[in-house]
């Protein structure tokens, strides 16, 4: 809305997937097995917990992982508070 004109809608198209606790994370293939935790939303529950930039993860749930997909899936099926180590 502005002022002196009419309201109109505007389409919004956002880009990538949802995050759904709040963190990004990449791989180093120095580290097989890990998730190193690239961003780490402000406000989200990942930062309410306390992760940072820069931690690792080993284990989702008490399972670890192998690489990403692995990692995707237990995440994913792990729940709104999944147990991170």
């Amino acid at each position: 809305v502005r002022r002196g004109a009419e309201s109109i809608d505007v389409p919004v198209r956002l880009a990538g997937e949802p995050v759904r606790v709040g963190i990004r994370w990449r791989q180093d293939d120095a580290e097989p097995g890990v998730m190193i935790l690239s961003d780490v939303i402000s406000g989200s529950t990942a930062h309410e917990a306390g992760l940072h930039v820069a931690d690792r993860i080993i284990s989702v749930g008490g399972r670890s992982f192998e690489d990403e997909q692995e990692f995707r899936a237990l995440f994913q099926n792990a729940g709104r508070r999944p147990e991170l180590l």
